[in-house]
């Protein structure tokens, strides 16, 4: 599927999301200890871009 298919395809784009939304999820629930793990992760941005996501 390319890019112009995949932005008309409105079940796919919102199955996408949510995929993107539960991953959002699961990493706010990660214990402290398991993000300073992986610091080359950007954990704060990843969530922000989920809530900025949210609005629109």
């Amino acid at each position: 599927m390319d890019f112009k298919t995949f932005v008309k395809d409105d079940k796919t784009v919102g199955a996408i999301i949510r995929k993107i939304e539960n991953i959002v999820e699961a990493v706010k629930q990660l214990l402290n200890d398991v993000r300073d793990r992986f610091l080359d992760i950007l954990w704060a941005s990843t969530v922000k871009k989920k809530k900025v996501n949210k609005k629109t």
